[in-house]
């Protein structure tokens, strides 16, 4: 087994050829926003972890949020920081690890994690969970989404349960955690209200077989 890195720097490199660079927001975050806090956008503070170049949190300032994000590419919040001020928007942007957010008690609203956390292994999520929970606010809601272990993905394992250098769905993404249904709920079992848990899976008929793309979503409370 090999061992895995909290942060893939594969994701530096493409950040810095430009690539993945994201200009607008993924539908199931809007969807989530929306839906919970569409009515009340100006009383909301939202912090993504794994925000990359901000997409999402560009979506959510433009709505009247108020948003925060901390990814450990400098090139992509670098991106992220000069867009932001073009576009006459206001944001706050860490380069970081979210095993240590540089931030406060009970300070957000909401936590987006959006294919950030499935890149370490699970006892790093552990952490990164314990430190969603310490900045949010009680009642506050945790949007999440991870790979799930139906996807026919392989790669090389860690000893933390990581694959790299991985074939098939989701290759060239770095290195990922791919999550059954009980790990989630282990995630999620101390101080937290697991309020929403869906699976979706994706076919792709090749020539030579099926692949299988596969990912929670997520959404739990702060108790």
């Amino acid at each position: 087994m090999q061992e895995s890195n909290e942060f893939d720097t594969v994701w530096e490199d493409i950040y810095q050829r430009g690539e993945q660079l994201n200009l607008y927001p993924y539908d199931s975050v809007v969807a989530f926003l929306m839906r919970r806090f569409g009515k009340k956008p100006q009383s909301i503070n939202i912090l993504e972890i794994g925000c990359g170049a901000g997409n999402n949190l560009w979506f959510a300032a433009r709505q009247g949020f108020t948003v925060s994000g901390i990814d450990a590419s400098a090139s992509a919040l670098a991106f992220a920081r000069k867009r932001f001020e073009q576009d006459k928007l206001t944001g706050e942007f860490e380069v970081g690890s979210f095993t240590e957010l540089p931030w406060g008690d009970s300070l957000f609203d909401v936590i987006i994690d959006r294919a950030a956390s499935t890149n370490v292994g699970f006892e790093t999520a552990k952490t990164v969970i314990s430190q969603a929970h310490r900045v949010l606010k009680t009642g506050g809601l945790i949007y999440s989404e991870v790979f799930s272990d139906q996807s026919s993905s392989r790669g090389d394992k860690s000893q933390d349960g990581v694959l790299s250098n991985i074939r098939g769905p989701y290759s060239g993404a770095g290195q990922i955690y791919f999550y059954s249904k009980s790990e989630l709920q282990q995630l999620y079992q101390h101080s937290w209200d697991l309020l929403e848990l869906f699976h979706t899976q994706k076919a792709q008929y090749l020539e030579d077989g099926v692949e299988l793309f596969a990912h929670w979503s997520l959404v739990a409370k702060k108790v």
